[in-house]
Formats: C-alpha cells, sequence, structure tokens
C-alpha cells in the first residue's frame, strides 16, 4: 500500500467518524448551551497546550414559516473571519456536528446555512468542502447541499421541506446549475415578454445568497432563502429565458432584453477551456485512464467527440453539462435542442460508468478526503 493509499484510508476513516457525531469514536469536547442557540465549546488540549472556547450560533434567519436556521462558530470573542486551527480541527467538526444533529431533531429546519472562513486572498474556499460534509453529516441523509456564489456560502436543505413545493421534487445538479448560474455568474431568468408587460416575471439573486421572484406591478415581490423553492417558483413558467450575466464563463451571443416575444437565437455549445496535449498513456485508476479505456471511441458518446480535445476532467464535464443546460432554455430550433439534450443525456451516463469504473479500482474522488490529503502531503512534506 503506497503512501496516498494509506493517507485516503485514513482520511476516510476520520471523516466517517465526524459524520457519525454522537456515536463518534473521535472524542468531541464538552459545551453546553449559554442561551438558546449559543453554545459555548471548552477545547483544553493539554498536550497541544491550548486552552480557548468557541462559541457556536443555531439561529433563525429570514421568514419563519420558511425555517431557515443559520450556523456560525468562532474563537470566543473573537470575529467570524478568524481561522481555526487545523491542529484541532477534527475534534472541533465532530463536536459541531453533534451540535448541529441536537438541533436538527429540536427544531426540524428546512434549511441549514453557514458561510465558511476563507484565509485572506484565497480565491477559492478550500475548507468549504469539508465544513459541508459536517453540516450536511449533522443534519442527516434527507438534505441535500447546494454552493452559493465562489463557495461564499453553502445552504444544506432538506428534500420535503415542510413549505409547499408545487412542481415535485427537483434534480438535484438541475438547482445546483442554477444557483451557479444566479449567484456565481450573475445572470437572472426572467419570462420572454418585455420588462413592462404586467405578466412579466423575473429570478434572481441577492448578494448575499437570498433568492427573489419580482414582476413588474408594484409590490409583485417574493423573498426566499431556499434554492429548492426559488426553483420551484421557477418551474410553474414554461417561458423563462436566462439573461447571462457579467460573470458567464463562455457567454454567447443572445438579446439581454427583450422588446417583444422573442423568435430566438441559435446559441451553441461552446467548448470549455483546458489541456488540449494528450500524448500519454494515463495511469490505471485515474480519470484520464478511464477517459482514454472506456470513453474515446466507445460509440455511446460520439456526441462528445467535438469536445474530447478541450475536456479533460470530470469538472469540465460537469462545466460542459451545465452550460448544455443553460443554452437548452434559450434555443429555438429543435434540432438543435435534441443536439443539447444528447449531451446532456451522454455526460450522465459517463458519469455513471465513472462511478462503477472508481469502484472497481478503488478511487475515492471526494474533494473532502483530497483536501485532507492535501494538508497531510504538506505535513509531512
Amino acid at each position: 500500500m503506497n503512501i496516498n493509499d494509506i493517507i485516503n484510508e485514513e482520511s476516510q476513516y476520520v471523516i466517517d467518524e465526524i459524520l457519525t457525531g454522537a456515536d463518534s469514536r473521535i472524542k468531541t469536547y464538552p459545551y453546553r448551551e449559554e442561551s438558546q442557540g449559543n453554545f459555548i465549546i471548552d477545547v483544553d488540549d493539554d498536550q497541544k497546550d491550548i486552552h480557548v472556547k468557541y462559541q457556536v450560533t443555531f439561529s433563525l434567519v429570514g421568514n419563519a414559516n420558511e425555517k431557515v436556521y443559520s450556523i456560525a462558530f468562532k474563537l470566543k470573542g473573537g470575529e467570524y473571519s478568524d481561522m481555526t486551527g487545523f491542529g484541532i480541527q477534527f475534534r472541533i467538526l465532530a463536536t459541531i456536528s453533534k451540535i448541529v444533529k441536537e438541533q436538527v431533531a429540536i427544531y426540524d429546519p428546512n434549511v441549514l446555512t453557514f458561510q465558511p472562513v476563507k484565509a485572506s486572498g484565497e480565491k477559492g474556499n478550500r475548507r468549504m468542502s469539508l465544513y459541508l460534509q459536517y453540516v450536511k453529516g449533522g443534519a442527516g441523509e434527507d438534505f441535500d447541499a447546494f454552493i452559493i456564489g465562489n463557495k461564499e456560502k453553502v445552504n444544506v436543505e432538506k428534500r420535503n421541506p415542510s413549505f409547499p413545493i408545487v412542481n415535485g421534487y427537483q434534480d438535484v445538479e438541475t438547482i445546483q446549475d442554477i444557483v451557479t448560474q444566479v449567484t456565481y455568474y450573475g445572470g437572472h431568468y426572467q419570462t420572454d415578454l418585455h420588462s413592462s408587460d404586467p405578466d412579466f416575471e423575473k429570478f434572481s439573486s441577492s448578494q448575499w445568497g437570498g433568492f427573489f421572484k419580482q414582476g413588474s406591478r408594484e409590490g409583485s415581490y417574493e423573498l426566499t432563502n431556499s434554492a429548492r423553492r426559488f426553483v420551484d417558483w421557477m418551474f410553474s413558467y414554461d417561458d423563462l429565458v436566462y439573461v447571462q450575466g457579467n460573470n458567464e464563463p463562455n457567454p454567447y451571443d443572445v438579446p439581454n432584453e427583450p422588446t417583444t416575444r422573442q423568435t430566438g437565437v441559435d446559441a451553441p455549445i461552446q467548448r470549455v477551456g483546458g489541456d488540449t496535449s494528450h500524448t500519454v498513456t494515463a495511469m490505471m485508476g485515474t480519470f484520464e485512464h478511464f477517459l482514454q479505456s472506456e470513453i474515446y471511441g466507445n460509440p455511446e458518446f460520439e456526441i462528445l467527440e467535438p469536445f474530447y480535445e478541450t475536456v479533460k476532467t470530470l469538472n469540465d464535464f460537469s462545466e460542459l453539462r451545465s452550460r448544455a443546460n443553460t443554452n437548452l432554455s434559450v434555443v429555438r430550433s429543435s434540432a438543435q435542442a435534441e443536439r443539447l439534450r444528447e449531451i446532456i443525456e451522454a455526460i450522465d451516463n459517463l458519469k455513471r460508468k465513472y462511478g462503477e469504473y472508481s469502484q472497481r479500482y478503488g478511487m475515492n474522488e471526494n474533494e473532502i478526503l483530497n483536501e485532507v490529503e492535501k494538508n497531510l502531503l504538506d505535513l509531512i512534506g
């Protein structure tokens, strides 16, 4: 067993232990509830000479009927922007996961929302995935997680909330695609009408992650903190068009403001960026080997062949699917729409096959473990 296998095995054990909450064999720190929803964790670690207190808050936000609860933690007396020490992080996470599990049992929330702390100057948010898992693990199996903006915020949402979902359970990837478009790319959806039309509706988000439905009539305005409810509102309209935002990765040419009902413009899917070299045989067990051995040349995936030179990673294929789904909402040509649907279906099939391939070769693509592995490699490097 090589060092990566050992690290992955140990990392998986640690993550599994964190997510079991109260039943975890990882020793949690003692904590107490000072006031409703306000917890203090006492960290007394003589070995590491760390003696501090952490404050965890579990508070209702927004419309009380939606039952959305915000989770935050920090060093007591510090700021929420302060980073926590990695050396005690796992025990802290196990403790917070236990608190979340207890609070979910008491309040039965529909949405748990939190903002992972990002290091100064960091473009992404390397701790976001780890924090996402401990909150989702505490919430339970009936919850899905959605990333808002550029990993600034996370919603962990119940699949069957207490508020009405008129159009039924929605696909997680579809919700995430739409949330990415409106919170990260800066785009919005609107009915295919002029903004002065009395039946006009616009669906957008705020900088802090709330979601809006706004009409042309004065007072026609609704707000939700739930990504699932926001998408459910949209599914009640069959004439929505997507208006691109300033951060669109591959913008295409469509009118931003229709003056009359649009006749439509074909907006063909565009290739994503990536490494164009592909001259060596990939190592067995890698995603590159999976492409070479099971995808390239396979007639099931012929529709994807035009993209093989630029689409090289699982994330690239996810981006390609997202763009195909976006363009599907604006094309008017039936042939182009069918092509986009075939691209989406082929990528979904590719992901299923990769899941089978990963099980055969024991690969673990969990983003959390990759993050833990990097930290451990940094420590022994």
